[in-house]
Protein backbone atom coordinates (compact mmCIF):
# COMPACT_ATOMS: atom_id res chain seq x y z
CA UNK A 1 0.00 0.00 0.00
CA UNK A 2 1.69 3.39 -1.01
CA UNK A 3 -0.65 5.88 -0.20
CA UNK A 4 -0.84 7.03 3.24
CA UNK A 5 -4.17 7.15 5.46
CA UNK A 6 -6.23 10.24 6.02
CA UNK A 7 -6.38 10.13 9.67
CA UNK A 8 -9.21 11.17 11.62
CA UNK A 9 -10.22 11.76 15.37
CA UNK A 10 -13.47 11.95 16.40
CA UNK A 11 -14.10 12.93 20.29
CA UNK A 12 -16.90 10.63 21.71
CA UNK A 13 -17.90 12.71 25.07
CA UNK A 14 -16.64 14.85 27.11
CA UNK A 15 -13.59 14.48 29.97
CA UNK A 16 -14.43 11.87 32.53
CA UNK A 17 -13.02 11.04 36.05
CA UNK A 18 -12.33 7.47 37.47
CA UNK A 19 -12.72 6.73 41.07
CA UNK A 20 -9.17 7.48 41.80
CA UNK A 21 -9.72 11.34 40.55
CA UNK A 22 -7.82 10.92 37.01
CA UNK A 23 -9.56 12.49 33.61
CA UNK A 24 -10.21 10.52 30.70
CA UNK A 25 -11.30 11.41 27.22
CA UNK A 26 -12.45 8.51 24.67
CA UNK A 27 -12.49 8.96 21.51
CA UNK A 28 -12.44 7.30 17.95
CA UNK A 29 -9.61 7.41 15.68
CA UNK A 30 -10.12 6.93 12.14
CA UNK A 31 -7.55 5.86 9.18
CA UNK A 32 -9.29 5.60 5.51
CA UNK A 33 -6.73 4.75 3.12
CA UNK A 34 -8.24 6.11 -0.51
CA UNK A 35 -9.76 4.20 -3.43
CA UNK A 36 -7.41 2.92 -6.08
CA UNK A 37 -8.76 2.03 -9.97
CA UNK A 38 -12.39 1.55 -8.01
CA UNK A 39 -11.58 -0.61 -5.43
CA UNK A 40 -12.40 1.13 -1.81
CA UNK A 41 -9.19 1.43 0.07
CA UNK A 42 -8.95 0.13 3.58
CA UNK A 43 -9.89 1.66 6.69
CA UNK A 44 -9.75 0.93 10.51
CA UNK A 45 -11.43 2.66 13.23
CA UNK A 46 -10.02 1.89 16.30
CA UNK A 47 -12.32 2.95 20.31
CA UNK A 48 -9.56 4.75 22.53
CA UNK A 49 -9.67 6.44 26.34
CA UNK A 50 -6.78 8.72 26.44
CA UNK A 51 -5.32 10.17 29.48
CA UNK A 52 -6.36 13.88 29.66
CA UNK A 53 -5.95 16.94 32.08
CA UNK A 54 -9.44 19.48 31.66
CA UNK A 55 -6.82 22.31 30.48
CA UNK A 56 -5.10 20.43 27.59
CA UNK A 57 -5.58 22.43 24.03
CA UNK A 58 -7.11 20.49 21.38
CA UNK A 59 -3.77 19.59 19.77
CA UNK A 60 -2.48 18.28 22.80
CA UNK A 61 -5.12 15.99 23.41
CA UNK A 62 -5.26 15.14 19.16
CA UNK A 63 -1.64 13.91 20.26
CA UNK A 64 -3.15 11.98 23.50
CA UNK A 65 -5.38 9.68 21.20
CA UNK A 66 -2.75 9.63 18.42
CA UNK A 67 -0.17 7.84 20.83
CA UNK A 68 -3.48 5.76 22.38
CA UNK A 69 -4.40 4.53 18.98
CA UNK A 70 -0.50 3.46 18.61
CA UNK A 71 -0.24 1.83 21.34
CA UNK A 72 -3.30 -0.17 20.87
CA UNK A 73 -2.37 -1.09 16.96
CA UNK A 74 1.14 -1.98 18.47
CA UNK A 75 0.14 -4.79 20.82
CA UNK A 76 -2.86 -5.71 18.12
CA UNK A 77 0.27 -6.26 15.94
CA UNK A 78 2.29 -7.88 18.54
CA UNK A 79 -0.40 -10.41 19.29
CA UNK A 80 -1.07 -11.41 16.11
CA UNK A 81 2.47 -12.17 15.37
CA UNK A 82 2.22 -15.08 18.33
CA UNK A 83 3.11 -18.48 16.96
CA UNK A 84 -0.36 -20.11 18.03
CA UNK A 85 -2.26 -17.26 16.68
CA UNK A 86 -0.30 -17.78 13.51
CA UNK A 87 -0.86 -21.48 13.50
CA UNK A 88 -4.51 -21.59 14.49
CA UNK A 89 -5.20 -19.03 11.86
CA UNK A 90 -2.74 -19.27 8.66
CA UNK A 91 -5.12 -20.52 5.52
CA UNK A 92 -2.70 -20.89 3.49
CA UNK A 93 -2.29 -24.29 1.64
CA UNK A 94 1.45 -25.82 2.63
CA UNK A 95 4.40 -25.27 0.35
CA UNK A 96 4.88 -28.37 -2.15
CA UNK A 97 1.47 -30.17 -1.32
CA UNK A 98 -1.83 -30.40 -3.13
CA UNK A 99 -4.75 -29.08 -0.90
CA UNK A 100 -6.13 -32.18 -1.00
CA UNK A 101 -3.04 -33.96 0.56
CA UNK A 102 -3.17 -32.07 4.10
CA UNK A 103 -5.76 -33.14 5.47
CA UNK A 104 -4.84 -36.79 4.37
CA UNK A 105 -2.65 -38.73 7.03
CA UNK A 106 0.16 -41.39 5.76
CA UNK A 107 -1.19 -44.77 5.90
CA UNK A 108 1.25 -47.00 7.42
CA UNK A 109 -0.02 -50.07 5.64
CA UNK A 110 0.41 -49.00 2.47
CA UNK A 111 3.94 -48.67 3.43
CA UNK A 112 6.74 -50.98 1.02
CA UNK A 113 9.07 -53.09 2.54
Amino acid sequence: MVAKPEIAVSHVEELFRDDLGQCWSPAKVTLNWPSVTGIAGPSITIDVVASARPEMTLEQLYKAHLSAAHDVLSAGLLAMEEPAFETKNDMRVSRGQPAVEIDQKPDPSARKP
